[in-house]
């Protein structure tokens, strides 16, 4: 069974017509004159007999009248804005919620709507029974409706303690009559409470529709999470431009929710992005394929290509400020892609050992006849890891023995990876660029080291850390499409 709808409604002082003798409806808080000088109001007043210097300045006090008369005049009163809504619902509405004015000591107590609230109440349970009718009061504590953070708090207090709403139950908020602070408050915390189970409507005045006894009628509701678009686009590119994804997939939550597929690819790729940073690159590569030019849609089967994430994601850390992380995936980088090379440069003369590290067989020696005498001995096997990784890489690429960049990975590098793991107080950037040589003093020197030693082992030709990865087309996407993005 669905659940029924929780209405919510502001009361105003134009909630309300009353029928002439003559058949017309006229608004009951209409003080507008019309071309002949005559106001609604004044129209009722004449009709009900009253003194119109004495009703004429008091809207309460009229509405008043009417309440304490209510059963001789119920038939006679329509609330004109909220009627249509309440009458074509009125079998899924549960219950509504009339926030009514009640400021005694202010000037503008006249002009309350403790009464008309009250009247609206009477009619809506005469003729829809079933439906629960409450009043919330606002103003008896003093409350100043012209003041956002106050009404804000007076509305978190409400949704809070006084207002039921049965779970997973749509709320539909009627935020038409009142001051604009106390309503952009309400629609504020709403939505803070119920996120898109909230919907708004509006309402169009038809005053000759009215005074023939028709309420006005509403457009289609608009949802809670269109509402704060402009907002959350905002927060969701700050995070995006953090690399915060997972972040940035909470805020879109709502609106995936309603119009998923009207942002394309961006779900995908959200998700994608928070599997990337969490070092899940196959992950990664799977979920956002599609998103990538076609000639990278295999880079996958390139023994090579994780090094080059590995290597941004370092970067990435840095600038985020976690310089622990960006030491750790920095040599991670140029380790991995040395420990994907070897078994795919000799796939016959290593072992590959799951959980461990590779071997290198003698068999290498009929390429590197060298290294009989200096790595294997008797040995028919040994661990292919540190002084083994380099001695085969220094025999099968000789470049890499006089490279200032690999020296520093070897000598330098993998030492202070060692050390700085052990260190309780954390590193900052500086320790960073000095693990990698005392020649290395900022960002861009320690990019092009790693870059360099990259480049060395695969072959490949990139200038930089953004166009070796794959997840820097993602972030240029997921930006774009975020960016251009309306509701």
């Amino acid at each position: 069974m669905t659940a029924r709808i929780t209405l919510l409604a502001t009361i105003g002082t134009r909630d309300l017509a009353f029928q002439l003798g003559n058949g017309e409806w006229m608004n009951i808080g209409n003080d507008r004159m019309n071309q002949d000088g005559f106001t609604e109001m004044a129209e009722v007043i004449t009709d009900l007999d009253l003194s119109e210097t004495e009703y004429l300045r008091s809207y309460r006090k009229l509405t008043k009248y009417l309440l304490d008369n209510i059963d001789t005049y119920c038939e006679r009163v329509m609330p004109v804005i909220l009627g249509k809504l309440i009458r074509d619902y009125s079998q899924d509405i549960e219950r509504t919620y009339f926030i009514v004015t009640d400021q005694q000591g202010v000037r503008e107590r006249q002009k309350d709507t403790l009464y008309s609230g009250q009247i609206l109440k009477a009619w809506v349970e005469k003729n829809y029974p079933d439906i629960e009718v409450n009043l919330i009061f606002l103003g008896r504590s003093g409350e100043d409706p012209t003041d956002f953070d106050r009404m804000f708090r007076w509305w978190r207090s409400q949704w809070r303690d006084a207002i039921q709403v049965s779970a997973p139950a749509p709320i539909w908020v009627c935020l038409k009559g009142g001051v604009g602070q106390t309503s952009e408050a309400g629609r504020v915390s709403s939505l803070s409470f119920y996120g898109n189970r909230v919907q708004f409507f509006e309402f169009q005045q038809d005053e000759e529709a009215n005074k023939q006894g028709q309420p006005s009628p509403y457009t289609s509701p608009s949802s809670g999470a269109n509402y704060l678009w402009d907002r959350t686009q905002q927060q969701v590119l700050q995070q995006l431009k953090r690399y915060d994804y997972v972040g940035a997939e909470e805020l879109l939550e709502p609106y995936f929710a309603t119009n998923s597929s009207t942002f394309g690819a961006l779900p995908t790729l959200l998700k994608a992005g928070a599997a990337w940073q969490r070092g899940q690159f196959e992950t990664f590569f799977g979920r956002a394929k599609n998103c990538f030019p076609t000639r990278d849609r295999m880079r996958d089967r390139q023994w090579w290509w994780m090094a080059y994430e590995q290597a941004y994601l370092a970067r990435i850390r840095l600038e985020q400020g976690y310089a622990s992380e960006a030491m750790l995936h920095g040599f991670r980088a140029v380790e991995g892609m040395l420990w994907e090379w070897a078994p795919c440069q000799f796939p016959h003369d290593v072992k590959t050992q799951p959980g461990g590290y590779s071997r290198l067989r003698k068999s290498i020696c009929a390429q590197f006849p060298s290294l009989e005498r200096s790595l294997f001995h008797s040995e028919a096997e040994v661990e292919l890891r540190g002084r083994a990784m380099q001695t085969l890489l220094e025999a099968a690429i000789p470049a890499t023995t006089h490279s200032s960049d690999f020296k520093s990975y070897w000598r330098t590098a993998t030492h202070a990876r060692n050390q700085l793991s052990h260190r309780l107080g954390g590193i900052d950037a500086r320790d960073v660029f000095k693990a990698w040589g005392q020649d290395i003093v900022s960002a861009q020197q320690w990019e092009k080291r790693i870059l360099a030693c990259l480049n060395e082992v695969t072959g490949q030709k990139f200038a930089g850390f953004e166009d070796g990865s794959l997840f820097h087309v993602v972030q240029i996407k997921a930006l774009e499409l975020t960016a251009s993005y309306q509701l």
